[in-house]
Order: C-alpha cells, then sequence, then structure tokens
C-alpha cells in the first residue's frame, strides 16, 4: 500500500489506495489498479510490437531460406548437367576410339587379304609354269 504526497488519500481495510508519483508537472495520485492496468497494457503493447517484429523477422529469414534452397538447387542441377556433359564427353571419346580401332584392323585385315591374294596368284602362276616346263620336257 502506498500513501501519496499532496492530498493523497491512504488507508487500510475497504478504502481504494491510491498511489501517488511525482511528475514534472506536480504529483500524479491514481487508484493502483489502473497504474497496475496501465503497466499491463504498456506490457501487452510492448510484447505485440516485439511479436510483430520477429514475425518480421521471421518472414525474412524464410525468405532468405528460400533463397538460399533455390541456389542450392540450382547449383545442384549445374553439377548434374556438367556431369553428364562430362559422361557423354567421355562415351564420345570412347565410341571415336573404337571406331579407330575397327577401321585400323579393318586396314590391316585388308593388307593381309591382299597379300594372300597376291601370294596366290604367285602360287598359281608358279604351278602354271611349272605345268608348262613339265609338258615342255615331255613333248621333247
Amino acid at each position: 500500500m502506498s500513501w501519496g504526497g499532496q492530498g493523497g488519500l491512504g488507508g487500510r481495510g475497504g478504502r481504494i489506495v491510491i498511489g501517488c508519483r511525482p511528475f514534472a508537472t506536480g504529483w500524479s495520485c491514481q487508484p493502483i489498479r489502473a497504474q497496475r492496468f496501465r503497466t499491463e497494457t504498456k506490457t501487452s503493447r510492448f510484447l505485440l510490437k516485439e511479436l510483430d517484429s520477429l514475425r518480421d523477422l521471421n518472414a525474412k529469414l524464410q525468405e532468405q531460406l528460400l533463397q538460399k534452397q533455390k541456389e542450392l538447387q540450382r547449383k545442384d542441377l549445374n553439377d548434374q548437367l556438367r556431369q553428364n556433359q562430362n559422361e557423354q564427353q567421355i562415351w564420345s571419346k570412347t565410341t571415336e576410339l573404337v571406331e579407330q580401332l575397327m577401321e585400323a584392323q579393318k586396314e590391316r585385315e585388308q593388307a593381309m587379304m591382299s597379300r594372300l591374294l597376291l601370294a596366290n596368284e604367285e602360287r598359281d602362276q608358279a604351278l602354271l609354269t611349272a605345268q608348262r616346263l613339265s609338258q615342255a620336257a615331255a613333248n621333247q
């Protein structure tokens, strides 16, 4: 309980307790319930402002999170694209190498066939010459 200064009433038992505080213009005496209500109202306003500022901060953080998630997804897609391009280059080079090996093998086989055909022609020519010489010797 508080007893005030100038003209402040105070009492015990059943009376309204008046709380008096000094201000620049003089003394202010109000019932304690009104002071408590004003204090609670100020506290409520403060808490509501704080809640609003926290909601704003939360919204900003949500937006930043969304931007970071989009950025991360974009980086993941770019990495996957690079990986696919690298794999495609590897397959392309492998295919090119296999084609070159097959072409070289084909050229070797053609060269071998040419040598075999030439050897067969030379053999046939030698046999023909041997037959002619045999016939010529038999005729003499």
